[in-house]
């Protein structure tokens, strides 16, 4: 048998002195000695026996499934005899004692960090981050929407530029780029609404908390405000130049929306419903999980193509608000900027019925519409293991209808 290596133990060491016993015990001169050392409790012996233990106790038979397959057992923490953990003073050295909190097991303790204390900036940065991030979508929404306006229709001036610097189409693709931007920035933290008249819809027939719905919608008017007064102050002076001073529609329908001169009033209520209520329509299908919906990272480019195809569809004759903020934030800059009462006495109200009103309904309608006839209701479908997103689970719609 291998001689068992003492020369690299400690002397004092008890593996030492039980090494050299055993060896004594191996080399004795007469057989009829008493052995110094049980062999059975050598280290290479207790190492064959804690092996034993661990091997099964039932043969492994080729039709294993008829017998059941032997499992290592845990003692429960009250049967140790001792536990110590290096680095700490704990001790359990009584059978019966209770185990420990787990804050006080240094094993368990990284794992379980004590609770961070919210200090009062935690309490209000949570309060109003989902508002916050409306506020910085709309505000590049309208930042792009409004500068490619203003460098379209400023540049046909010869005063301003040697030649005009895009056309229609640019605008088209402008304020859909600046859509998809602004939903790529708050997508994530407050749902990517954007538009007050996507948050009242949400909150009537997705359970969008009605509680957070006015802070969203002052959010998406104040973003709308500061984008356009972004640009307008870029601008200026190719404003002042465009119309030698003084502030007229022409320069007003940068910024806020006007309709064409022949357009009767019912007709423009007609064209800004119709394009909200695509829109919104488009939205809830690209949302809707159980309707081939993309992933929720790609719900930025489907806002930009169906932006762009309305823009190019329906942008002609009102200009598109689509959006009650992206009309009321730009025109109640100008009234700051000093165009006056003229932007809400034109056509009587126009501001009111068409940018704003007509949205609202758009946007309710196709919200009905898609639930009462398209979304996936408890009758159709026999999943329901899933719970359905907030956001997508009708609150008055179809299947409360």
């Amino acid at each position: 048998m291998r001689r068992l290596p003492t020369s690299r133990l400690d002397p004092t060491s008890d593996l030492f002195r039980l090494s050299t016993a055993v060896q004594q015990n191996r080399f004795r001169s007469s057989p009829a000695e008493e052995p110094l050392v049980d062999e059975r409790c050598t280290p290479h012996a207790i190492k064959r026996q804690r092996r034993s233990r661990l091997s099964p106790q039932y043969p492994l038979y080729p039709l294993f499934f008829i017998y059941p397959l032997p499992t290592r057992r845990i003692p429960p923490l009250h049967q140790s005899s001792e536990m110590e953990s290096s680095g700490s003073s704990f001790v359990l050295s009584k059978p019966g004692s209770s185990p420990p909190p787990i804050s006080e097991l240094p094993a368990l303790a990284s794992y379980f960090p004590p609770p961070k204390k919210q200090t009062t900036w935690d309490k209000i940065r949570l309060a109003i981050r989902e508002p916050v991030a409306e506020f910085a979508g709309v505000a590049v929404f309208i930042f792009f929407g409004t500068g490619v306006d203003c460098q379209v229709v400023l540049s046909t001036n010869p005063g301003v530029a040697s030649s005009p610097k895009g056309d229609f189409l640019s605008v088209n693709f402008g304020w859909a780029i600046g859509l998809a931007m602004g939903a790529w920035i708050c997508g994530g933290i407050s749902g990517g609404h954007l538009n007050p008249a996507a948050t009242l819809a949400m909150a009537v027939w997705r359970g969008f908390p009605w509680r957070k719905v006015p802070g969203y919608i002052f959010a998406q008017v104040l973003g709308a405000l500061v984008g356009s007064a972004i640009v307008y102050g870029n601008y200026v002076e190719a404003i002042d130049i465009f119309e030698q001073g003084y502030r007229t529609r022409a320069t007003a329908g940068l910024f806020a929306t006007y309709a064409l001169d022949y357009m009767s009033s019912v007709s423009c209520f007609f064209v800004e419903f119709l394009g909200t209520f695509i829109l919104i329509f488009i939205v809830l299908a690209a949302t809707d999980k159980k309707n081939n919906a993309p992933p929720g990272s790609l719900l930025p480019v489907t806002l930009f193509l169906a932006l762009l195809g309305l823009g190019t569809a329906l942008g002609m004759q009102t200009s598109y608000a689509f959006n009650p903020a992206r009309d009321f934030g730009p025109r109640l800059m100008l009234t700051f900027a000093g165009y006056g009462r003229r932007l809400y006495t034109y056509r009587s109200q126009y501001w009111l019925w068409c940018p704003i009103i007509a949205p609202i309904l758009g946007a309710q309608a196709a919200a009905g519409f898609y639930d009462l006839f398209l979304k996936e209701c408890d009758s159709d479908s026999a999943d329901l293991a899933a719970p359905a997103h907030p956001l997508q689970s009708p609150v008055t719609g179809a299947s409360q209808v």
